[in-house]
């Protein structure tokens, strides 16, 4: 563990800029790849490589939008670096930070802009800034942005107005939008007053602010501080907190400030992702809201982050659980009922309906762009056993179980025993019909299986313990006289299918085979020959699945293969399957939710949390299980491979 050691660059394949062409709008737009996320705790923005500003909600991660131009590059409104004739721009992140630095460069003179949220570890926080700072580097220069907010998601329009030479507001229902310019800047608004451009000339070794500040009334104080300086401290401190696996330190780093960026500070809460309706099939509609927080991936985050060293943040996303289980009526009798969803908002409650804005393009034309999400509704099976698992997880690590949870944890079996043999939509919330999902039977067993663990400490009598046992074994039964293809020697998505399913690279991972299993290779072996293509891409089934079109391949999902490898003791696959992904991710380390393997192009809601968790957990399987005394390779030069992190008896189940 080395949590003072300064990150070596990432070593990812080159990151080039792809632009993406609408030739019936004569638009340019970025490849979703060309993203780069920042944010302060309560909500995130999308910073383009050519500097703007394409994605802003305000003033929370699942508020509705500011600026959306990457939904609908005319409509959806942007804060861009206006470069002038023979300028070239390069983008990326500052090491160990959330701030993004864009080089534009000219013929006789250069500048940068660095671009950031403050951070704001503070549940009540009213103001919220963006700050652009461009910094002179060579000659002089003249800068010019385009400020064009569309509120509300582009359904309406404010008007600009004028408060000093140097402050400009808007108002944005009870709050306003506060543009603080330099003292120099020259400004043309719109005649519609909707819209404005900005310039002024910065010299070399000179800096000049534009900070956009979301309040009430504006706080003229802040002009004072240093807000780059303090932004860097903050994000710089936090990472020294962590711990990291030094064959892949500089990418756990982005991948951790990457979690830290979606988990909303006043609740603990983590979203699956700060966008909504990025294309899984571009110019398709496989496009949904993922600024929600799934409760089924609550254990491998928590895995995640105590991997990496963050328990505090791990322990605050487990009182977002618990606070959410406090819904849950604590009863004893057999007539007790638990209304438990899916997935709920960053303040904990029910996810609203979903609903379309025909007025937005969409993502390169890809239609239509939704809020809400309508899986919010749905049955899957899955949810009881990974909030118990959630609940053991964090009893392994020391962390008392309260009355409260004891209760929870009982009612959750309950509904298990209640619920385990009906059909449902399943973990990838298919929009047809029901089904008997065979990972859906599996977590329920992980229920099961997890509270008979803890039995001591819920003080279970004997009784009903007996009764978990007998729970559990006929679940695994079921499991296996009606999912498991003995001729393929693997497990079917559902007993009404031929087809696999990704998930099956999750069953040695939750225990549910044992990794010193012949058994278990073959059905990693069966899955992989059906889901793989050129070993590294891995679709999450290729059954028809009610939709139109076709999506990508699922990142995670390749991470839960390279996962299952290392843990049947074929590491150096897993090794060499890991080092080979690595290549397709671009140099500032973020991750989407899916991959064209023809292009390398990133589909899908951008970066994607359970991407960057499922990254996080191949790096420890992959060091879990490596032989002791063998280096774990990967391709750079220049970082020694020693182990680090956390004792793999501590995280094992």
């Amino acid at each position: 563990m080395h949590g003072k050691k300064r990150a070596t660059p990432l070593n990812f394949a080159c990151f080039t800029t792809l632009l993406l062409y609408n030739p019936s709008r004569h638009l340019i737009m970025s490849s979703i790849k060309d993203y780069f996320l920042i944010g302060d705790m309560h909500t995130t923005a999308l910073v383009s490589n050519t500097g703007s500003i394409d994605w802003l909600c305000l003033p929370h991660m699942d508020s509705p939008s500011v600026f959306a131009a990457i939904l609908d590059e005319e409509r959806g409104g942007k804060f861009s670096i206006e470069l002038q004739k023979g300028y070239t721009s390069n983008t990326e992140y500052i090491p160990e930070t959330a701030i993004v630095e864009t080089t534009c460069a000219g013929k006789t003179s250069s500048f940068i802009v660095r671009d950031f949220l403050l951070p704001q570890a503070s549940v009540d926080v009213i103001p919220h800034f963006l700050v652009r700072k461009v910094v002179g580097t060579r000659g002089e220069s003249t800068v010019k942005f385009s400020f064009q907010p569309r509120v509300q998601y582009a359904r309406q329009r404010v008007r600009i107005r004028k408060k000093s030479s140097h402050i400009f507001y808007a108002r944005l229902g009870e709050r306003n939008l506060w543009l603080h310019l330099p003292e120099d800047a020259k400004v043309r608004r719109k005649a519609d007053g909707t819209s404005m451009d900005i310039s002024f000339m910065v010299k070399e070794g000179e800096s000049k602010s534009i900070i956009v500040e979301h309040s009430f009334e504006t706080r003229l104080r802040f002009q004072k501080r240093d807000l780059e300086q303090e932004t860097r401290d903050f994000w710089r401190q936090w990472v020294m907190k962590g711990t990291f696996f030094d064959f892949c330190r500089a990418e756990l780093i982005r991948s951790a400030i990457t979690l830290k960026l979606m988990q909303f500070y006043p609740t603990g809460a983590i979203i699956a992702a700060p966008t909504t309706s990025l294309p899984e099939d571009i110019g398709g509609v496989r496009n949904w809201d993922y600024r929600y927080v799934w409760l089924r991936d609550a254990t491998f985050t928590l895995y995640a982050l105590f991997v990496l060293g963050y328990s505090d943040e791990a322990k605050k996303f487990f009182h977002f659980i618990e606070e959410i289980s406090e819904g849950f009526r604590e009863c004893e009798d057999e007539n007790c009922s638990v209304d438990i969803a899916i997935m709920y908002t960053v303040w904990g409650e029910r996810v609203q309906r979903e609903f379309t804005l025909p007025h937005l393009r969409g993502y390169q034309k890809s239609k239509p762009v939704r809020i809400g999400n309508g899986a919010a509704g749905q049955k899957q099976l899955d949810i009881y056993g990974s909030v118990i698992d959630a609940y053991y997880f964090m009893m392994k690590l020391g962390v008392p179980i309260s009355s409260r949870g004891k209760s929870v944890v009982r009612l959750l079996v309950r509904k298990i025993a209640e619920h385990w043999q009906e059909k449902d939509s399943g973990i990838w919330e298919v929009r047809n019909e029901l089904r008997h999902h065979t990972y859906g039977k599996v977590m329920a067993w992980v229920g099961v299986d997890r509270a008979l663990r803890m039995a001591e400490e819920l003080q279970i009598p004997d009784d009903i313990r007996k009764k978990w046992e007998g729970l559990r074994d006929e679940i695994a039964t079921w499991v296996w006289e009606n999912c498991h293809d003995k001729a393929r020697c693997t497990f079917l998505q559902s007993p009404e299918s031929h087809a696999q399913d990704a998930t099956n690279f999750l069953f040695v991972l939750l225990h549910f085979l044992d990794r010193h299993d012949e058994g278990t290779k073959k059905v990693i072996a069966s899955t992989c020959e059906e889901l793989c293509k050129e070993k590294i891409y891995i679709y999450r089934y290729q059954n028809e699945d009610g939709l139109e079109g076709k999506e990508g391949a699922f990142i995670l999902c390749t991470f839960w293969y390279i996962a299952a490898l290392a843990a049947i003791g074929e590491h150096k696959k897993a090794q060499e399957y890991f080092a080979e992904f690595g290549k397709h991710i671009p140099s500032h380390g973020l991750i989407a939710e899916e991959i064209d393997p023809k292009t390398g192009e990133y589909l899908g809601n951008y970066p994607q949390a359970f991407s960057h968790i499922g990254y996080i957990m191949a790096v420890y399987y992959i060091q879990r299980y490596t032989p002791s005394g063998e280096d774990v390779w990967y391709p750079r030069k220049d970082l020694n491979p020693q182990p680090s992190g956390p004792k793999p008896d501590a995280l094992s189940n």
